[in-house]
């Protein structure tokens, strides 16, 4: 998901296919996609102030993460892709407009974002792309938390305290990893349940001496060995896995890929240390839904 944030915020493109939007708002609600009526834009006048608190809540959020998508065209009810607007607003377009609120929506500004517009039967839906801000952490400038820092957790922009806000200060000088699992049918060789996992060091500085220590509250682990990096073992109804790089350089991803029996839900626990960044914790749940396989993050801890 960090590498698509990436790919659509310096395509170079206006547009986002009606697809692309539609997998996107698939995912649902979580730390990388935030989901929003379009139906607050066919009263664009009346709603300004709405939308600029929205807007500066998303922008304060995912530019203090890692980055994300917020999709405008998503009924709040039944998650189904709304019927676009009409994009002229005025002598300019809603696209524009979006583009010239955007800038004044946090404090410091940051310009990594791009708008994008979606046409769906002759109408237009909106999504918004929002890099990681090399100059986070940004106030929120609309609405009732104005000058209040954002982030994203569990799946929503909320208000953070003063211990991540001073995370986030120093991120420049620290190593920042970011831990992501999915969950692929049929993934293995033989049709096996995959447990596809990414680290991605979205830093500016190499990782040293990377441990990531992943728990899994049940055994699902489908075979004793890993790849390269992977050390498994099992302790009091626990399994536990070790994955070690000696470094992680900036804008690499370390990949690797385990086997897993089938299940229901489980519970999963992800630790990780670098020798130049605190301890995070990341916590997710891998849950069966029909035949799909879905994950959800539900909070992180810092030391």
């Amino acid at each position: 998901m960090i590498d698509k944030i990436k790919q659509f915020l310096f395509s170079g493109s206006e547009d986002m296919d009606l697809q692309d939007f539609i997998d996107l708002a698939s995912i649902g609600e979580t730390n990388l996609v935030e989901r929003k009526s379009i139906r607050l834009f066919d009263d664009l006048n009346g709603n300004k102030d709405k939308i600029k608190e929205k807007l500066s809540q998303a922008m304060s959020a995912f530019g203090n993460y890692t980055g994300g998508f917020l999709l405008w065209g998503v009924d709040d009810n039944s998650g189904n892709i709304e019927e676009g607007v009409d994009n002229n607003f005025g002598s300019t377009t809603i696209k524009e407009w979006l583009e010239d609120i955007l800038w004044t929506c946090c404090s410091p500004s940051y310009k990594d974002y791009s708008v994008k517009k979606v046409l769906k039967d002759s109408k237009y839906l909106y999504a918004i792309v929002f890099g990681r801000s090399s100059l986070a952490p940004h106030q929120a400038n609309y609405g009732q938390n104005k000058y209040r820092y954002f982030s994203r957790v569990d799946g929503k922009s909320k208000p953070i305290d003063g211990v991540l806000v001073r995370d986030i200060f120093n991120r420049e000088e620290n190593a920042e990893l970011e831990i992501e699992p999915q969950l692929i049918a049929n993934g293995g060789l033989n049709g096996e349940l995959v447990l596809d996992l990414k680290l991605h060091n979205i830093s500016n500085i190499s990782a040293e001496k990377v441990v990531v220590i992943m728990t899994l509250s049940q055994q699902v682990i489908n075979g004793s060995r890993g790849g390269p990096h992977v050390n498994l073992s099992q302790d009091k109804g626990q399994f536990n896995t070790e994955i070690v790089y000696p470094k992680l350089p900036k804008d690499i991803v370390g990949r690797e890929k385990i086997k897993l029996n089938e299940f229901d839900e489980v519970n999963c626990q992800f630790l990780i240390v670098a020798k130049n960044m605190p301890l995070k914790e990341v916590n997710f749940k891998f849950k069966k839904e029909a035949n799909r396989y879905l994950v959800q993050r539900f909070y992180i801890a810092r030391s």
